[in-house]
Formats: structure tokens, sequence, C-alpha cells
């Protein structure tokens, strides 16, 4: 784990919580380019809303980015793994988990944003890709994510934990590694060794389901 700073939420339902707004206004230092990383290549018109939907949210809380980029499929892989060195702050957006990852694999920006000093923020399926060990339901088996702190995530955990046949997925995945299971609202904040747990959170290990936050 670098001293980078790290955010890992589930979503905001109207922006972000006044206690997350104090630890990225905190935490994201540098202000220049801002780079969205999409979940669906070809879904230009719904990541280009998310991504004002996000800036506005920063503005509101008082973040304002001289710049700011979207990488998909109308931006070649070289000039998305420029925009990653020069980034301020790398957003990975919420969406398909694994299609996602597939963009980053097939973009070659694994080692890029690995290597990247820029402050990274992940929603949802964004936010399992930047784990150590990544998984979703719809995948048969956990991948290796982009590691960037040592913890594995599922979000929505409000929304799942009613579902038996999800729950059991999940505790199962949990005999591989710890998962901190986020409930909508929730955001885990990560820098150098420590890490600080904001809203409702469980964490699941060896099947074992046991409350997380302070």
């Amino acid at each position: 784990m670098t001293d980078r700073f790290l955010a890992f939420f589930s979503t905001f339902k109207d922006g972000f919580s006044p206690e997350a707004a104090a630890r990225l206004r905190d935490g994201i230092t540098e202000r220049e380019r801002l780079v969205f990383v999409c979940t669906d290549p070809s879904g230009h018109e719904k990541t280009d809303h998310y991504a004002r939907v996000d800036r506005e949210w920063f503005r509101e809380i008082g973040i304002a980015f001289a710049q700011c980029d979207v990488l998909d499929d109308r931006v070649t892989p070289e000039r998305a793994a420029e925009l990653i060195r020069g980034a301020s702050c790398i957003i990975l957006m919420g969406g398909v988990t694994a299609r996602q990852f597939r963009f980053l694999q097939e973009y070659g920006l694994i080692e890029p944003i690995r290597a990247s000093r820029a402050a990274v923020l992940g929603l949802s399926a964004g936010a399992i890709n930047m784990a150590v060990l990544a998984f979703s339901e719809s995948v048969e088996s956990p991948y290796e994510g982009l590691a960037l702190a040592d913890i594995s995530i599922t979000p929505h955990f409000d929304l799942r934990r009613d579902n038996p046949g999800t729950t059991e997925k999940i505790c199962a995945f949990s005999y591989e590694h710890p998962i901190y299971a986020m409930c909508d609202g929730s955001a885990i904040f990560a820098q150098g060794n420590k890490i600080d747990l904001l809203g409702e959170i469980y964490r699941i290990h060896q099947g074992e389901i046991e409350g997380a936050s302070p």
C-alpha cells in the first residue's frame, strides 16, 4: 500500500455526505486534472452523464478541477495512459465490474494506474476493481484487482443481504480474503497503512458476518 489517497464508495444518493466531503477535501490536494475511467467503453451518453453528475458533486463540496477527461473508446490506449500519468485524481466509475477490468487490461492501464501518485476513487464496480482481490456475483471466481489496497469489498450490501443466494456467494468468497461489505452511503478511506471506515460496513471472513463500522 502506498501513501496515495484512496477512497472506496458504494454509492451516495444525492451527493457526498458531509463526513465524506471533509475527507475528500483533505485527501485530494492536487486538483489540476480529473480523469474518469468508464465501465462501458461504448456507453458514451451514460458515462458522460455520470461524469457530469460527479463533477457537480465535487463543486458542491468546494473541489474544482481545472481539467476533466473521460477514458473510453473515444480515446486511444496511448492517450488514455498519458492522461492517467498526468492525473491529479482518478475515478473508477460504477457499472459492470468485469467489463471495466477488461477495458483496463485491453488499454494497458493497470500498471499506469498502479504507478500513478494520483488520488484514486472507486464507485461500486470501480471500488471492487481497486481491491487486491476483486469479485462480483457475475464471475465464477475472484481475480486479482488493481491491488491499490490490501482489502476486498462488495458494495450495495444493504440491497443484497436479504437475498440468501447472493449472501451465500459473498460468504464463500470470504474464505479466500476478508471482505468489507459496504452499504450505500458508506465509504472506506485508505492512505499508507491506515484504513478508516465511514457509515454502515460489515466485515465478512470465513463465512462469518460481523459489524466493522466504528
